[in-house]
Order: C-alpha cells, then sequence, then structure tokens
C-alpha cells in the first residue's frame, strides 16, 4: 500500500520571525534529552520522540515521531480463528520525518491515526523557551510546485514520461480524435491501449514511456507535440508526471504537470508489499523520492531563505514541565 509524503520548508521563529537558528542542532539535542522526558502530554496526545536513524548523508536526520493511542484500541487476532483479543500495550501510531539541513527541507509521511503537520509542531515547540517578551516556535512551510510546462518544453533532456488515464466513452472517443488528427506514435500507442483496456474491462490504465542506459532522452519534439496536444485540465486524465533536467539549476526534477502550483507530495511504497515498514524503511525511500524532487527543493529553498535573520541559538528546555508532564494527562 502506497504512503503520501509531503514536503516542507521548516525553520525556528522567533517573534513571528523565521530565525537562520541551526535546526540541526536543535533535533540533535533533543534527540540526547533522556526518554523520560522526551515522552510529553501536547493538547492531550501522549507523543514523543523516537531514536533517530541516519543516512549515508550526514546533513540528513531519519526521525520516528510517534503518538500513544490509549483508548479506542484494535483487537488483535488470527485469521485462523474467530476469536479476538484486546491489545493490553499502548499502541504507537508513527510518522516518520526526514530532515535536510543543506535545504532546512522536511518531508513527513501521512498516518491517519498518527500525528499531523501542527501536532508535530506543537511537540517540538515543548522544547523550546517561551518567557519574558520572546517567543520562539517551530514552523512547517509547504514547499510549492512552482516549475510548468514551460520548463518541461524549455529541457534538453525527458528521462520519462507517465501517463495515468480514467478511461470512458468520452476519453477514448476524444483519444481516437486527436490519433486522426496527428501523427505521433504515442498517440497511436494509446489509442491502441484504450481499445485494449475496453476488451479488459478495465478503467483506468497508466502509459510510462522512458529511456534505457543506451539512451539520454526521450524524443523532445514527440513529447511537446503531445504536450500540446492533451488538454492537462481535463478530468479523465488523473496525472501526467514528466522526469526532466531543469534548464536553470541542471538537476533531474519529476513534475507532475496537475499539481503546478500545489503543495508538493508524492507517494512511496506504490510497488511495493511491505505492509508494516520501520522508519528507518519509510525514511530511506523518502530519501530516495526526495532525490527526484531536487530542483523544486533548490528553487523553494533560495526564497526561503531571503528573510532568514541570524539570532543567538536558544536553551532547549529537557525537561517538560507541569504543562507537558505525563500526570497532567486528562481522564
Amino acid at each position: 500500500m502506497s504512503k503520501t509524503i509531503s514536503y516542507y520548508n521548516i525553520c525556528l521563529l522567533k517573534d513571528g520571525e523565521k530565525t537562520a537558528a541551526n535546526f540541526l542542532d536543535f533535533i540533535d539535542e533533543i534527540a540526547q534529552i533522556n526518554w523520560g522526558n522526551r515522552v510529553r502530554k501536547v493538547e492531550n496526545s501522549i507523543t514523543a520522540f523516537f531514536p533517530m536513524d541516519f543516512s549515508s548523508d550526514p546533513g540528513k536526520r531519519i526521525i520516528p515521531f510517534g503518538k500513544f493511542r490509549m483508548d479506542y484500541k484494535p483487537f488483535i487476532g488470527d485469521v485462523s480463528t474467530s476469536e479476538i483479543e484486546e491489545i493490553r500495550n499502548d499502541v504507537v501510531e508513527l510518522v516518520t520525518m526526514v530532515y535536510d539541513h543543506r535545504f532546512n527541507t522536511a518531508v513527513i509521511d501521512y498516518n491517519h491515526y498518527g500525528l499531523k503537520q501542527k501536532d508535530i509542531e506543537n511537540y517540538l515547540n515543548t522544547f523550546l523557551p517561551n518567557h519574558g517578551d520572546t517567543d520562539w516556535e517551530v514552523k512547517l512551510i509547504p514547499i510549492k510546485s512552482k516549475n510548468s510546462i514551460e520548463d518541461v518544453k524549455a529541457s534538453k533532456q525527458i528521462k520519462y514520461f507517465i501517463l495515468k488515464i480514467k478511461l470512458d466513452d468520452y476519453t477514448s472517443d476524444w483519444i481516437n480524435e486527436r490519433t486522426s488528427e496527428e501523427t505521433n506514435l504515442i498517440l497511436n500507442l494509446l489509442s491502441s491501449l484504450s481499445e485494449a483496456t475496453k476488451d479488459l474491462e478495465a478503467n483506468i490504465f497508466d502509459l510510462k514511456v522512458s529511456v534505457g542506459r543506451e539512451k539520454t532522452t526521450l524524443s523532445l519534439e514527440a513529447i511537446k507535440q503531445l504536450l500540446k496536444t492533451l488538454n492537462i485540465d481535463d478530468s479523465s486524465i488523473k496525472s501526467i508526471k514528466v522526469r526532466y533536467r531543469d534548464q536553470e539549476t541542471e538537476e533531474l526534477d519529476i513534475l507532475d504537470l496537475k499539481e503546478i502550483n500545489k503543495d508538493l507530495k508524492d507517494k512511496i511504497f506504490q510497488n511495493k508489499s511491505n505492509a508494516n515498514p520501520t522508519p528507518e524503511y519509510v525514511g530511506n525511500e523518502i530519501i530516495e523520492n526526495y532525490n527526484n524532487h531536487t530542483s523544486t527543493i533548490h528553487e523553494n529553498y533560495l526564497e526561503f531563505r531571503e528573510d532568514l535573520v541570524e539570532v543567538e541559538f536558544p536553551e532547549i528546555r529537557e525537561e517538560p514541565g507541569e504543562d507537558y508532564s505525563l500526570h497532567n494527562i486528562d481522564d
């Protein structure tokens, strides 16, 4: 089953201003705090920063955040019997965050029962000082997919093209109409696939066209012609993903032409069957996906860093205090 991941820039705010305070030092200091002080009550939920994993890149961290479910827990059982048992221990719902210090970027996977963006901010805020006239907080800022179809058309290298279409009578007629109007091998292939998909009684198909090791790029003219022909806003087209080399950054990037100017999200584990992956495994999958979006990440970072202010690093609150103590849980 696939998992959705969301991309953010992250920083410490001081009195509402973005700061250049070293966030890597911040999370590394939290990781050194003993377990009893890392487990905290936040918004009446018990939350914890679990042991980190390290990637081969010294500037990246894989950070599991856990939310303890102490009630409304599922049951355990065995498929061979109708018997079920209650779970006596606490259930931990994990989300994994990968932090990249180079671009102040955080990528977080989605868990319906786990912590969300604001929950992670609130938890990390409990380690920051808030006294007197100074207010510190952690801020996650969604990264936007800012590149456009024009960036793809200007590229000199296109590695692959993935088209996902919902097939119905309208779509089939539309493909056949375009095929009769223009000579394009991909459109001809789409027409053949749409007919074959009808015979299989399927209603969605994916088409991926990519280059092997022997070639560096797909036919640029064929892709440009196809993009000109497709109606990107058509609801039948679910996604159009292109992996291309950005002319400005010279980095390979993946752009979903249906998601331009939207918050950058992607999916991991789309073709993998691990039903209960460890945080380290999730983190490594995120890092692999991360490398597909370097151009977008870089461009967002250049804008993000423009108004960062230099500040003295704040003192970490190692103890939760009465406000965040586990003794302060509502019954």
